[in-house]
């Protein structure tokens, strides 16, 4: 019931209203009664229904639902709304962080203003996990190393952020952390072990570099690793 309601609590209430308003005027404009209603088995409801006394308590009652109602998307449902649409931004643009370095190989996407990302569309991410399932640039999966790094502790602190938007918002928020974290560690093991550097220092130099079965053992469990975890965080 509770999780009913929290889906559909503005659509209720919304609805409620209109019912409201339509018996507040039913009450204070005192249509006439239908033919089969005029004998003298409903006199007694319709001076009850009609009577001064029903229309104050009734009126009061509906006019108290309906105030009530306005001052709760005014003072409430306004403000929630406008921080759920900022909350949602700020969590696509980071996100779209590591979306976007993977897809352009940006080495350096760690680098720029959250604000400089473009909004997530689902074409992209489905583009990079085609892109995963094939031989993928080593300069992509840097990108996505060095932002995981970067972006880690960012998305750790946004999870209050991501409870603005509900539970199971916060819940996905917290596995794509997971993930990230995962992807940080790797990065930082790959860079005492210099597998980093060394990708780092044949993209600078060829460019456009995948790693193939003749790289050593720790260049390629890198690889593999790395591209098992990325589909997970997109």
């Amino acid at each position: 019931m509770l999780d009913w309601w929290d889906k559909y609590r503005d659509k209720a209430l919304l609805v409620a209203f209109g019912v409201a308003f339509v018996l507040l005027v039913l009450v204070k404009v005192k249509l006439d009664v239908p033919a089969f209603m005029k004998g003298p088995g409903w006199k007694t409801w319709i001076d009850f229904f009609q009577s001064d006394a029903f229309e104050d308590i009734a009126g009061d009652t509906l006019t108290g639902l309906i105030s009530g109602y306005i001052f709760y998307v005014l003072v409430q449902w306004m403000p929630r709304v406008n921080a759920e649409r900022k909350a949602k931004k700020l969590l696509n643009s980071l996100v779209s962080g590591h979306v976007e370095s993977f897809q352009k190989a940006e080495i350096f996407g760690h680098s720029r203003s959250l604000a400089e990302f473009d909004e997530l569309k689902i074409g992209d991410i489905e583009g990079n996990l085609q892109t995963l399932q094939g031989e993928t640039e080593v300069s992509s999966l840097l990108a996505i190393s060095y932002m995981s790094k970067w972006s880690h502790q960012m998305m750790s602190d946004s999870l209050q952020v991501a409870l603005m938007l509900g539970i199971p918002q916060a819940q996905l928020w917290m596995e794509l952390t997971s993930r990230v974290a995962k992807i940080k560690y790797l990065s930082e093991e790959a860079d005492k072990g210099g597998v980093l550097g060394r990708q780092r220092q044949a993209v600078d130099t060829i460019g456009a570099v995948v790693i193939g079965k003749e790289a050593c053992e720790a260049d390629q469990k890198w690889h593999e690793e790395i591209k098992s975890e990325s589909p997970l965080v997109f």
